[in-house]
């Protein structure tokens, strides 16, 4: 009897102690869980949405932090369906075939200090006076990181190179956020401009007008 009450006794230590492993187990899995969330949520809010750095007659101050860089053509669009730029379709582009210019857009990668964001500098590679990009080109010469205080009037840019300031954030966590979604083709700099396949283009009364004049039909 005293050794079946022993066994019983042991028995039951086993499985309580089971119980608390499995319970410690899952408890440190649930505790895991949390922090995963809380560092991919880290992640999410320094990869905040891709946008366009937006440059008008006020300067704002930018930093180019890398020469890579993307060429896109970009359609403006102006119905009661769709306002803004779009990304042109290649050479069976719907907006094409429906006389809609395409422009060409060079697009780099800039960190904006007034929004401590990253963002798109979509400009031409024009070399005509008031162009950006020749007054952009002389920062991959300088021994220190610069700052662009850029403005435009119409298309004529103005571009004043200056050194960063000391003890200015220079974005190092957004970038280095941004740069691995980059790399590993989380996102590209033409992600800034909508994508629209041709059908969905098509299906805008304007513009199918003008592909059936043409004698157009998307694939």
């Amino acid at each position: 009897m005293t050794t079946t009450t022993q066994l019983t006794t042991a028995s039951t230590a086993v499985s309580t102690a089971l119980s608390s492993d499995n319970a410690s187990t899952d408890m440190q899995a649930k505790i895991q869980a949390l922090k995963n969330r809380v560092a991919a949520n880290t992640t999410s809010s320094n990869q905040s949405t891709l946008g366009l750095a937006k440059v008008g007659e006020s300067a704002i101050p930018l930093m180019l932090f890398s020469p890579e860089h993307e060429d896109v053509k970009i359609h403006w669009m102006d119905t009661v369906e769709k306002k803004g730029y779009v990304q042109c379709n290649g050479d069976d582009c719907a907006l094409c075939h429906a006389d809609n210019k395409a422009y060409s857009r060079l697009l780099l990668q800039v960190f904006n200090f007034g929004s401590q964001q990253v963002e798109v500098l979509a400009i031409t590679d024009a070399s005509n006076p008031g162009a950006a990009l020749p007054q952009i080109l002389p920062i991959f010469d300088a021994p220190d990181p610069m700052m662009l205080l850029m403005s435009r009037q119409r298309n004529k840019y103005t571009i004043d190179l200056k050194p960063v300031p000391q003890n200015i954030d220079l974005g190092k966590e957004k970038i280095e956020a941004f740069n691995t979604a980059y790399s590993t083709g989380q996102i590209k700099l033409s992600d800034v401009y909508e994508k629209c396949s041709n059908q969905e283009l098509a299906a805008i009364p304007s513009i199918k007008v003008m592909l059936e004049c043409r004698g157009y039909k998307a694939a």
